[in-house]
């Protein structure tokens, strides 16, 4: 079950268990079975409570280390994570389901990706 409040302009969907969602007053409360039922009605997940922003959270400082001596942007949103090198660009985004940790282990394989292409290359890594 997900929460939201009827009041306000946020339009923000919080798992029961989230601190922000349990501020909401009872009176306000609107409740969704799902994510998708959420978002339909024009909510988005949370970045506190979310899936994909608590392991974000979790590794951040891993993977803002290895983005600055690597030359990478990562711009992490709802459910979405947004990856750009000197190379490409990649949007991940997490589809819900019960695969939570497999979007990060996508960035970390992207990365290692792009490390095994540079040193392909012979540039060096920072």
């Amino acid at each position: 079950m997900f929460v939201a409040s009827q009041k306000g302009s946020s339009k923000i969907l919080h798992n029961q268990q989230c601190f922000y969602g349990k501020r909401i007053r009872p009176e306000d409360r609107q409740l969704f079975y799902t994510v998708e039922e959420g978002e339909k009605a024009g909510y988005h997940s949370c970045k506190y409570c979310s899936a994909i922003g608590r392991h974000y959270r979790k590794e951040s400082t891993k993977i803002k280390q290895f983005c600055e001596e690597n030359k990478i942007f990562l711009q992490h949103e709802s459910r979405e994570i947004h990856v750009q090198t000197p190379l490409s660009h990649w949007k991940i985004v997490w589809n819900g389901k019960k695969e939570r940790r497999s979007s990060i282990k996508r960035v970390y394989n992207l990365l290692e990706q792009l490390e095994n292409y540079r040193k392909m290359k012979g540039e060096k890594i920072k």
